[in-house]
């Protein structure tokens, strides 16, 4: 084999070399280091209302925690509720809730929770005696 024939080949083998390299940093960067791009849609809207005192949050999170605990995102003021009673999040575009092993349940149109269940609008939870009620995007 001549000189020339064995060079062409060393420096195609450093291509594709330099290129797999290149290609694995690439898509390690954007694994490690997820694009908040101006494109993402913003998250939904979701209002929780007091059924007893008629006070509403809105919340813009993915994951919202219910619960007397005064770290929850969604604290409640209720004996008979647990301290992380309920999570209510986002899958898929769309609302579901699940109870987090709280001693009395979490129910959601006055049906006991055994398992996540997917949310709509008009929605009411019942935490302990707390009853809410959900309404989505300002619906």
């Amino acid at each position: 084999m001549s000189a020339q024939i064995v060079l062409l080949i060393r420096i195609l083998i450093a291509v594709f070399i330099y290129g797999f390299l290149g290609i694995a940093i690439y898509t390690l960067w954007k694994i490690t280091f997820p694009s908040t791009g101006k494109n993402k849609e913003p998250l939904p809207e979701i209002t929780f209302t007091d059924n007893q005192t008629d006070q509403s949050i809105s919340f813009t999170e993915n994951e919202i925690y219910i619960g007397r605990d005064k770290n929850v995102n969604y604290s409640i003021i209720d004996d008979a509720a647990s301290n992380l009673h309920a999570r209510v999040f986002l899958k898929n575009k769309q609302w579901w809730i699940e109870d987090l092993n709280s001693t009395n349940g979490t129910f959601l149109n006055e049906e006991k929770l055994v398992s996540p269940s997917r949310l709509f609008t008009d929605d009411h939870v019942q935490c302990g005696k707390t009853k809410i009620k959900i309404v989505f995007d300002g619906q």
